[in-house]
Protein backbone atom coordinates (compact mmCIF):
# COMPACT_ATOMS: atom_id res chain seq x y z
CA UNK A 1 0.00 0.00 0.00
CA UNK A 2 1.24 3.49 -0.93
CA UNK A 3 0.59 5.99 1.99
CA UNK A 4 0.37 10.01 1.72
CA UNK A 5 1.41 12.48 4.32
CA UNK A 6 -0.47 16.05 4.80
CA UNK A 7 0.68 18.41 6.96
CA UNK A 8 -0.62 21.66 8.46
CA UNK A 9 1.09 23.80 9.95
CA UNK A 10 -1.18 26.39 12.02
CA UNK A 11 -0.64 28.98 14.18
CA UNK A 12 -2.25 27.07 17.45
CA UNK A 13 -0.62 23.65 16.35
CA UNK A 14 0.31 21.15 13.58
CA UNK A 15 -1.44 18.12 12.48
CA UNK A 16 -0.38 15.53 9.95
CA UNK A 17 -2.17 13.02 8.32
CA UNK A 18 -1.62 9.96 6.21
CA UNK A 19 -3.62 8.56 4.03
CA UNK A 20 -4.28 5.69 1.68
CA UNK A 21 -4.48 6.65 -2.26
CA UNK A 22 -8.27 6.26 -2.08
CA UNK A 23 -8.28 9.57 0.12
CA UNK A 24 -8.90 7.25 3.60
CA UNK A 25 -7.54 8.78 6.42
CA UNK A 26 -5.02 6.02 8.45
CA UNK A 27 -3.96 8.23 11.19
CA UNK A 28 -3.91 11.85 12.46
CA UNK A 29 -1.62 13.17 14.70
CA UNK A 30 -1.68 16.70 16.37
CA UNK A 31 1.48 18.93 18.08
CA UNK A 32 0.69 21.91 19.74
CA UNK A 33 3.20 24.30 21.01
CA UNK A 34 4.69 24.78 24.50
CA UNK A 35 5.70 28.60 24.01
CA UNK A 36 2.87 30.77 24.61
CA UNK A 37 3.01 33.66 21.62
CA UNK A 38 3.97 36.72 22.68
CA UNK A 39 1.26 39.00 22.53
CA UNK A 40 -0.22 36.66 20.75
CA UNK A 41 1.35 37.23 17.59
CA UNK A 42 4.75 36.05 18.17
CA UNK A 43 6.14 32.37 17.85
CA UNK A 44 8.91 30.55 18.04
CA UNK A 45 9.82 29.25 14.11
CA UNK A 46 12.60 26.90 15.77
CA UNK A 47 9.85 25.54 18.03
CA UNK A 48 7.03 24.96 15.52
CA UNK A 49 9.91 23.17 12.97
CA UNK A 50 10.28 20.45 15.66
CA UNK A 51 6.89 19.80 16.02
CA UNK A 52 7.03 19.07 12.36
CA UNK A 53 9.31 16.69 12.80
CA UNK A 54 8.02 15.02 16.16
CA UNK A 55 4.69 14.28 13.72
CA UNK A 56 6.71 13.21 10.55
CA UNK A 57 8.39 10.59 13.29
CA UNK A 58 5.14 9.70 14.87
CA UNK A 59 3.82 9.22 11.61
CA UNK A 60 6.34 6.38 9.86
CA UNK A 61 6.76 5.02 13.02
CA UNK A 62 3.05 4.18 13.14
CA UNK A 63 2.78 2.93 9.21
CA UNK A 64 6.01 1.13 9.46
CA UNK A 65 4.96 -2.07 8.04
CA UNK A 66 2.26 -1.21 6.96
CA UNK A 67 3.08 0.76 3.54
CA UNK A 68 5.33 2.82 1.42
CA UNK A 69 5.34 6.81 1.78
CA UNK A 70 4.73 7.64 -1.75
CA UNK A 71 4.91 11.49 -0.86
CA UNK A 72 5.20 14.73 1.89
CA UNK A 73 3.40 17.96 0.99
CA UNK A 74 2.49 20.95 3.51
CA UNK A 75 -0.36 23.55 3.92
CA UNK A 76 0.78 26.42 6.22
CA UNK A 77 -0.99 29.58 7.50
CA UNK A 78 -0.21 32.47 5.56
CA UNK A 79 1.57 36.31 6.04
CA UNK A 80 4.17 34.84 9.05
CA UNK A 81 7.48 36.33 8.83
CA UNK A 82 10.93 35.60 10.51
CA UNK A 83 14.30 36.84 9.56
CA UNK A 84 17.16 34.11 9.06
CA UNK A 85 20.70 34.15 8.72
CA UNK A 86 23.05 32.63 6.08
CA UNK A 87 22.51 29.06 7.87
CA UNK A 88 18.53 29.52 8.14
CA UNK A 89 19.03 30.14 11.87
CA UNK A 90 16.41 33.06 13.53
CA UNK A 91 16.82 35.78 14.17
CA UNK A 92 13.96 37.10 15.39
CA UNK A 93 11.01 35.44 16.86
CA UNK A 94 8.29 34.35 14.10
CA UNK A 95 5.77 37.38 13.51
CA UNK A 96 2.25 35.62 12.32
CA UNK A 97 -0.75 36.94 10.28
CA UNK A 98 -1.63 38.71 13.69
CA UNK A 99 0.93 40.85 13.89
CA UNK A 100 -0.69 44.90 13.63
CA UNK A 101 2.40 47.34 14.90
CA UNK A 102 3.15 47.73 11.05
CA UNK A 103 -0.55 49.27 10.42
CA UNK A 104 0.94 53.20 9.46
CA UNK A 105 2.92 51.28 6.45
CA UNK A 106 -0.88 49.30 5.49
CA UNK A 107 -2.57 53.27 5.83
CA UNK A 108 -0.08 54.81 3.92
CA UNK A 109 -0.44 51.84 0.76
CA UNK A 110 -4.13 52.05 1.14
CA UNK A 111 -4.00 55.97 0.25
CA UNK A 112 -1.81 56.05 -2.55
CA UNK A 113 -1.34 55.39 -6.08
CA UNK A 114 1.26 52.97 -5.19
CA UNK A 115 -0.79 50.64 -3.38
CA UNK A 116 -3.02 50.55 -5.45
CA UNK A 117 -0.89 49.21 -8.61
CA UNK A 118 1.14 46.88 -5.53
CA UNK A 119 -2.59 45.46 -5.23
CA UNK A 120 -3.59 45.02 -8.40
CA UNK A 121 0.45 43.26 -8.86
CA UNK A 122 -0.19 41.04 -5.87
CA UNK A 123 -3.93 40.42 -4.93
CA UNK A 124 -2.86 40.47 -1.37
CA UNK A 125 -4.50 43.23 0.36
CA UNK A 126 -2.97 46.30 1.50
CA UNK A 127 -3.16 45.59 5.36
CA UNK A 128 -0.25 45.01 8.34
CA UNK A 129 -0.53 41.01 8.31
CA UNK A 130 1.58 41.20 5.23
CA UNK A 131 5.43 40.75 5.42
CA UNK A 132 5.57 43.25 3.17
CA UNK A 133 4.08 46.28 5.75
CA UNK A 134 6.08 43.74 8.50
CA UNK A 135 9.35 44.23 6.63
CA UNK A 136 9.16 47.42 5.81
CA UNK A 137 8.49 48.41 9.62
CA UNK A 138 11.49 46.33 10.92
CA UNK A 139 13.56 48.95 8.34
CA UNK A 140 12.85 51.67 9.96
CA UNK A 141 11.98 50.73 13.52
CA UNK A 142 14.97 47.42 13.67
CA UNK A 143 17.77 48.40 11.43
CA UNK A 144 20.12 46.06 12.85
CA UNK A 145 18.01 43.27 12.37
CA UNK A 146 17.03 44.40 9.12
CA UNK A 147 20.72 44.68 7.97
CA UNK A 148 22.02 41.62 9.78
CA UNK A 149 19.15 39.38 8.18
CA UNK A 150 20.16 37.25 5.50
CA UNK A 151 16.77 36.04 4.50
CA UNK A 152 12.88 37.22 5.18
CA UNK A 153 10.61 33.77 5.17
CA UNK A 154 7.58 32.48 6.59
CA UNK A 155 7.71 29.08 8.61
CA UNK A 156 7.33 27.01 5.98
CA UNK A 157 10.06 28.45 4.15
CA UNK A 158 12.17 27.94 7.55
CA UNK A 159 10.85 24.12 7.86
CA UNK A 160 12.20 23.88 3.87
CA UNK A 161 15.32 24.92 4.45
CA UNK A 162 16.08 22.81 7.60
CA UNK A 163 15.03 19.35 5.51
CA UNK A 164 16.73 20.44 2.45
CA UNK A 165 19.20 23.30 2.49
CA UNK A 166 17.20 25.05 0.24
CA UNK A 167 15.83 28.97 0.42
CA UNK A 168 12.03 27.99 -1.49
CA UNK A 169 8.99 29.70 -1.57
CA UNK A 170 5.60 28.19 -2.82
CA UNK A 171 3.60 30.40 -5.68
CA UNK A 172 0.87 30.29 -2.74
CA UNK A 173 2.62 31.37 -0.06
CA UNK A 174 4.76 34.37 -1.64
CA UNK A 175 1.00 34.82 -3.16
CA UNK A 176 -0.04 36.08 0.37
CA UNK A 177 3.36 38.20 0.96
CA UNK A 178 2.04 41.43 -0.86
CA UNK A 179 5.66 41.22 -2.49
CA UNK A 180 4.30 38.27 -5.15
CA UNK A 181 3.56 39.47 -8.64
CA UNK A 182 0.40 36.89 -9.24
CA UNK A 183 0.70 37.38 -12.59
CA UNK A 184 4.09 37.34 -14.03
CA UNK A 185 4.96 34.82 -11.06
CA UNK A 186 8.25 36.90 -10.11
CA UNK A 187 8.90 39.52 -7.16
CA UNK A 188 6.78 42.93 -7.96
CA UNK A 189 9.45 45.49 -8.53
CA UNK A 190 7.27 48.06 -7.02
CA UNK A 191 6.90 46.37 -3.59
CA UNK A 192 10.31 45.40 -3.03
CA UNK A 193 10.79 49.04 -3.57
CA UNK A 194 8.08 49.69 -0.81
CA UNK A 195 10.21 47.21 1.57
CA UNK A 196 13.24 48.73 0.74
CA UNK A 197 14.89 45.13 0.02
CA UNK A 198 15.97 43.46 -3.46
CA UNK A 199 15.03 39.69 -4.56
CA UNK A 200 18.21 38.76 -2.42
CA UNK A 201 16.44 38.70 0.58
CA UNK A 202 13.47 36.28 -0.31
CA UNK A 203 13.21 32.98 -1.27
CA UNK A 204 13.48 31.55 -4.90
CA UNK A 205 9.43 30.85 -5.94
CA UNK A 206 8.30 27.79 -7.04
CA UNK A 207 5.40 25.78 -8.23
CA UNK A 208 3.28 24.57 -5.75
CA UNK A 209 3.28 21.25 -7.26
CA UNK A 210 7.14 21.09 -7.66
CA UNK A 211 9.14 17.83 -6.57
CA UNK A 212 11.35 18.42 -3.87
CA UNK A 213 13.92 15.23 -3.42
CA UNK A 214 17.58 14.79 -1.56
CA UNK A 215 16.43 15.13 1.81
CA UNK A 216 19.03 16.04 4.79
CA UNK A 217 20.15 12.30 5.93
CA UNK A 218 19.68 12.81 9.70
CA UNK A 219 16.09 13.09 8.57
CA UNK A 220 15.85 10.22 6.65
CA UNK A 221 17.72 7.92 9.72
CA UNK A 222 15.19 9.12 12.29
CA UNK A 223 12.16 8.73 10.54
CA UNK A 224 13.19 5.68 8.20
CA UNK A 225 12.70 7.00 4.41
CA UNK A 226 14.55 6.94 1.58
CA UNK A 227 16.46 10.52 0.33
CA UNK A 228 14.89 10.81 -2.60
CA UNK A 229 10.92 11.02 -1.29
CA UNK A 230 9.30 13.46 -2.93
CA UNK A 231 8.54 16.22 -0.56
CA UNK A 232 6.15 18.86 -2.32
CA UNK A 233 5.61 22.30 -1.11
CA UNK A 234 2.33 22.45 -0.94
CA UNK A 235 0.21 25.54 -0.49
CA UNK A 236 -1.44 27.99 2.01
CA UNK A 237 -4.21 26.51 4.66
CA UNK A 238 -6.81 28.70 3.23
CA UNK A 239 -6.28 27.45 -0.13
CA UNK A 240 -5.92 24.01 0.92
CA UNK A 241 -9.02 24.23 2.62
CA UNK A 242 -10.70 24.81 -0.66
CA UNK A 243 -9.02 21.82 -2.36
CA UNK A 244 -9.70 19.24 0.71
CA UNK A 245 -13.27 20.20 1.30
CA UNK A 246 -14.06 19.52 -2.36
CA UNK A 247 -14.92 23.51 -2.71
CA UNK A 248 -13.59 23.64 -6.27
CA UNK A 249 -16.16 23.78 -9.41
CA UNK A 250 -17.84 27.07 -10.41
CA UNK A 251 -20.69 28.14 -7.40
CA UNK A 252 -19.18 26.65 -5.32
CA UNK A 253 -17.37 27.97 -2.04
CA UNK A 254 -15.86 26.88 1.25
CA UNK A 255 -16.19 28.91 4.40
CA UNK A 256 -14.47 28.34 7.68
CA UNK A 257 -14.96 29.83 11.29
CA UNK A 258 -12.84 28.97 14.01
CA UNK A 259 -11.01 31.53 16.16
CA UNK A 260 -11.47 33.60 13.42
CA UNK A 261 -12.77 32.91 9.51
CA UNK A 262 -12.80 32.81 5.91
CA UNK A 263 -14.64 32.18 2.58
CA UNK A 264 -13.11 31.53 -0.26
CA UNK A 265 -13.74 30.63 -3.97
CA UNK A 266 -11.46 28.54 -6.61
CA UNK A 267 -11.21 30.15 -9.70
CA UNK A 268 -9.53 30.29 -13.41
CA UNK A 269 -8.53 33.32 -13.43
CA UNK A 270 -6.22 35.96 -11.69
CA UNK A 271 -8.84 39.00 -11.52
CA UNK A 272 -8.45 40.98 -8.49
CA UNK A 273 -11.77 42.97 -6.84
CA UNK A 274 -11.41 46.61 -8.04
CA UNK A 275 -12.28 48.22 -4.69
CA UNK A 276 -9.51 46.02 -3.30
CA UNK A 277 -12.20 44.10 -1.39
CA UNK A 278 -11.16 40.24 -1.51
CA UNK A 279 -7.55 38.67 -1.63
CA UNK A 280 -6.69 36.84 -4.65
CA UNK A 281 -3.90 34.04 -3.80
CA UNK A 282 -2.48 31.29 -5.47
CA UNK A 283 -3.66 27.36 -5.43
CA UNK A 284 -1.65 25.52 -7.72
CA UNK A 285 -0.24 26.12 -11.92
CA UNK A 286 -3.98 26.62 -12.61
CA UNK A 287 -6.25 27.84 -10.28
CA UNK A 288 -6.60 30.48 -7.50
CA UNK A 289 -8.30 31.48 -4.83
CA UNK A 290 -10.53 34.39 -4.14
CA UNK A 291 -12.42 35.56 -1.01
CA UNK A 292 -12.37 37.64 2.21
CA UNK A 293 -11.04 36.59 6.05
CA UNK A 294 -12.02 37.31 9.14
CA UNK A 295 -10.70 38.23 12.59
CA UNK A 296 -14.36 37.98 14.30
CA UNK A 297 -14.87 34.71 14.31
CA UNK A 298 -15.18 32.14 17.52
CA UNK A 299 -12.69 34.32 19.48
CA UNK A 300 -16.09 36.74 19.73
CA UNK A 301 -18.25 34.23 21.07
CA UNK A 302 -15.61 33.44 23.69
CA UNK A 303 -14.56 36.93 24.67
CA UNK A 304 -18.48 37.45 25.53
CA UNK A 305 -18.78 34.30 27.56
CA UNK A 306 -15.23 35.11 29.52
CA UNK A 307 -16.19 38.68 29.71
CA UNK A 308 -19.84 39.24 29.89
CA UNK A 309 -20.72 35.72 31.76
CA UNK A 310 -17.46 35.74 33.44
CA UNK A 311 -17.45 31.64 32.22
CA UNK A 312 -13.23 31.24 32.44
CA UNK A 313 -13.89 27.75 31.51
CA UNK A 314 -15.13 28.11 27.87
CA UNK A 315 -13.22 26.61 25.39
CA UNK A 316 -12.70 27.52 21.74
CA UNK A 317 -15.04 25.06 20.21
CA UNK A 318 -17.49 25.23 23.08
CA UNK A 319 -20.63 27.29 21.43
CA UNK A 320 -23.15 24.69 22.45
CA UNK A 321 -23.26 26.72 25.98
CA UNK A 322 -23.93 29.80 23.63
CA UNK A 323 -26.55 29.27 21.72
CA UNK A 324 -28.23 27.70 24.38
CA UNK A 325 -28.26 31.03 25.63
CA UNK A 326 -30.19 32.36 22.58
CA UNK A 327 -32.65 29.80 22.20
CA UNK A 328 -35.52 32.20 22.54
CA UNK A 329 -34.76 35.06 20.93
CA UNK A 330 -36.06 35.26 17.41
CA UNK A 331 -34.11 35.64 14.29
CA UNK A 332 -33.14 39.11 14.03
CA UNK A 333 -32.99 39.58 17.95
CA UNK A 334 -35.81 42.13 17.83
CA UNK A 335 -34.14 44.86 15.85
CA UNK A 336 -30.70 44.55 17.43
CA UNK A 337 -28.18 44.61 15.09
CA UNK A 338 -24.31 44.16 16.17
CA UNK A 339 -21.38 45.08 13.66
CA UNK A 340 -18.80 42.30 15.36
CA UNK A 341 -15.10 44.69 14.73
CA UNK A 342 -14.06 43.53 18.44
CA UNK A 343 -10.57 42.86 16.92
CA UNK A 344 -10.58 45.25 14.14
CA UNK A 345 -11.53 43.61 10.89
CA UNK A 346 -10.02 42.20 7.66
CA UNK A 347 -12.41 41.77 4.62
CA UNK A 348 -13.82 43.54 3.04
CA UNK A 349 -12.81 46.80 4.68
CA UNK A 350 -9.01 46.27 5.45
CA UNK A 351 -8.96 48.17 8.63
CA UNK A 352 -7.25 46.98 11.88
CA UNK A 353 -7.77 49.96 13.65
CA UNK A 354 -12.20 49.09 13.39
CA UNK A 355 -14.43 48.84 16.20
CA UNK A 356 -17.42 47.05 16.91
CA UNK A 357 -20.83 48.54 17.44
CA UNK A 358 -24.53 47.95 18.43
CA UNK A 359 -26.86 49.82 16.94
CA UNK A 360 -31.28 49.45 17.47
CA UNK A 361 -30.80 49.30 21.54
CA UNK A 362 -33.79 49.68 23.58
CA UNK A 363 -34.55 49.00 26.83
CA UNK A 364 -36.46 45.67 26.19
CA UNK A 365 -33.39 43.98 24.73
CA UNK A 366 -32.15 41.41 26.95
CA UNK A 367 -28.57 40.17 27.53
CA UNK A 368 -29.72 37.00 25.15
CA UNK A 369 -30.27 39.76 22.45
CA UNK A 370 -27.10 41.09 22.62
CA UNK A 371 -25.71 37.21 22.82
CA UNK A 372 -27.94 36.48 19.31
CA UNK A 373 -26.92 39.88 17.78
CA UNK A 374 -23.02 39.11 17.73
CA UNK A 375 -23.79 35.65 16.58
CA UNK A 376 -25.89 37.19 13.90
CA UNK A 377 -23.44 39.96 12.62
CA UNK A 378 -20.52 37.20 12.21
CA UNK A 379 -23.09 36.05 10.02
CA UNK A 380 -23.76 38.98 8.25
CA UNK A 381 -20.05 39.42 7.55
CA UNK A 382 -20.08 36.15 5.59
CA UNK A 383 -22.97 37.72 3.88
CA UNK A 384 -21.54 41.11 2.87
CA UNK A 385 -18.36 38.89 1.49
CA UNK A 386 -20.74 36.26 -0.27
CA UNK A 387 -22.16 39.23 -1.80
CA UNK A 388 -19.27 40.71 -3.66
CA UNK A 389 -18.02 37.00 -4.48
CA UNK A 390 -21.05 37.00 -6.55
CA UNK A 391 -20.44 40.47 -7.89
CA UNK A 392 -17.10 39.04 -9.53
CA UNK A 393 -18.07 35.28 -9.99
CA UNK A 394 -21.19 34.88 -9.78
CA UNK A 395 -23.91 32.79 -7.91
CA UNK A 396 -22.96 31.09 -5.35
CA UNK A 397 -24.61 27.54 -5.64
CA UNK A 398 -23.59 25.37 -2.27
CA UNK A 399 -21.22 26.19 0.45
CA UNK A 400 -18.88 23.33 2.02
CA UNK A 401 -18.59 24.31 5.48
CA UNK A 402 -15.29 23.51 8.09
CA UNK A 403 -13.78 24.58 11.44
CA UNK A 404 -15.12 24.53 15.06
CA UNK A 405 -18.22 26.16 14.47
CA UNK A 406 -19.37 23.22 12.58
CA UNK A 407 -19.92 21.47 15.41
CA UNK A 408 -23.19 23.45 16.76
CA UNK A 409 -25.76 22.75 14.38
CA UNK A 410 -27.50 25.59 15.75
CA UNK A 411 -24.67 27.82 13.97
CA UNK A 412 -24.42 26.38 10.63
CA UNK A 413 -28.38 27.05 10.58
CA UNK A 414 -28.25 30.38 11.45
CA UNK A 415 -25.53 30.79 8.70
CA UNK A 416 -27.52 28.87 6.07
CA UNK A 417 -30.91 31.31 7.04
CA UNK A 418 -28.25 34.10 6.77
CA UNK A 419 -27.13 33.58 3.82
CA UNK A 420 -30.21 31.91 2.33
CA UNK A 421 -27.46 28.82 0.95
CA UNK A 422 -27.48 25.38 1.34
CA UNK A 423 -24.79 24.36 3.64
CA UNK A 424 -23.16 21.39 3.11
CA UNK A 425 -20.89 20.05 6.23
CA UNK A 426 -19.33 16.49 4.76
CA UNK A 427 -16.74 14.30 6.21
CA UNK A 428 -13.76 15.08 4.89
CA UNK A 429 -10.74 15.04 7.64
CA UNK A 430 -8.77 18.21 8.40
CA UNK A 431 -9.67 20.44 5.06
CA UNK A 432 -6.48 21.98 4.83
CA UNK A 433 -3.78 18.78 5.52
CA UNK A 434 -6.35 16.66 3.08
CA UNK A 435 -5.35 19.76 0.58
CA UNK A 436 -2.21 19.05 1.28
CA UNK A 437 -2.58 15.02 0.52
CA UNK A 438 -3.92 15.73 -2.31
CA UNK A 439 -0.90 18.31 -3.39
CA UNK A 440 1.35 15.53 -3.00
CA UNK A 441 -1.13 13.07 -5.52
CA UNK A 442 -1.08 15.97 -8.49
CA UNK A 443 2.38 16.38 -7.91
CA UNK A 444 3.35 12.39 -8.15
CA UNK A 445 0.48 11.80 -10.85
CA UNK A 446 -1.84 9.83 -8.39
CA UNK A 447 -4.54 12.15 -9.35
CA UNK A 448 -4.33 13.74 -12.84
CA UNK A 449 -6.90 17.04 -11.97
CA UNK A 450 -8.30 18.97 -9.08
CA UNK A 451 -11.66 17.66 -10.23
CA UNK A 452 -10.67 14.22 -9.04
CA UNK A 453 -10.04 15.22 -5.85
CA UNK A 454 -13.86 14.63 -5.30
CA UNK A 455 -13.66 11.44 -5.51
CA UNK A 456 -11.32 11.05 -2.91
CA UNK A 457 -13.82 12.89 -0.04
CA UNK A 458 -15.82 10.29 1.84
CA UNK A 459 -19.69 10.80 0.82
CA UNK A 460 -22.80 11.38 3.33
CA UNK A 461 -22.45 14.84 4.56
CA UNK A 462 -24.99 16.78 6.08
CA UNK A 463 -26.95 19.35 4.13
CA UNK A 464 -27.97 22.85 6.09
CA UNK A 465 -31.06 23.88 4.12
CA UNK A 466 -32.00 27.88 4.77
CA UNK A 467 -35.54 28.36 6.47
CA UNK A 468 -37.65 30.73 4.27
CA UNK A 469 -39.68 31.99 7.22
CA UNK A 470 -36.25 34.16 8.10
CA UNK A 471 -35.59 35.19 4.58
CA UNK A 472 -37.38 38.90 5.38
CA UNK A 473 -35.97 39.47 8.68
CA UNK A 474 -32.47 38.62 7.90
CA UNK A 475 -32.86 40.69 4.65
CA UNK A 476 -34.00 43.63 6.17
CA UNK A 477 -31.26 43.59 9.25
CA UNK A 478 -28.47 42.74 6.56
CA UNK A 479 -29.65 45.95 4.63
CA UNK A 480 -28.10 48.19 7.90
CA UNK A 481 -25.42 46.60 8.31
CA UNK A 482 -24.46 46.18 4.82
CA UNK A 483 -23.58 49.89 5.22
CA UNK A 484 -23.09 50.28 8.86
CA UNK A 485 -19.16 50.37 9.02
CA UNK A 486 -18.83 53.51 6.30
CA UNK A 487 -21.42 55.48 8.63
CA UNK A 488 -19.67 54.88 11.93
CA UNK A 489 -16.71 55.04 10.43
CA UNK A 490 -15.55 58.38 11.47
CA UNK A 491 -17.44 57.80 15.09
CA UNK A 492 -14.20 56.20 16.89
CA UNK A 493 -13.07 57.77 19.97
Amino acid sequence: MQYFIGIDIGTTHTKAIACEASGKVVVTYKEGYKKEKIEGIEQDAEEIFQAVCGLMQQVTAFMKGKGTLAAVSFSSAMHSLVAVDERGDALSTLWTWADNRSVAYAKKLQQSPEGKTIFEQTGTPLHPMTPLCKIAWIRDNDPALFAKAHKFISIKEYVFYKLFGQFIIDHSIASATGLFNIHTLSWSKEALKFAGIDESKLSKPVSPLLVVAGLQQSFCDQWGIDAQTPFVPGASDGCLANLGSGAIAKGEVALTIGTSGAIRQTVRSSKTDEKERLFTYILNDDYYVSGGAINNGGIVLKWWMEQMLQDENIEDKDFDKFFDAIGKIPAGADGLVCLPYFYGERAPVWDADAKGAFVGVTAKHSQAHFMRAVAEGICFAFAQLAKILEENFGPISRIYASGGFIQSSTWVQMLANILQKKITVNNAADASAFGAVCMAMLATKNINSIEEVKKLIPPDGKDYLPDESTREVYAKRFEVFDTLYEKIENLRI
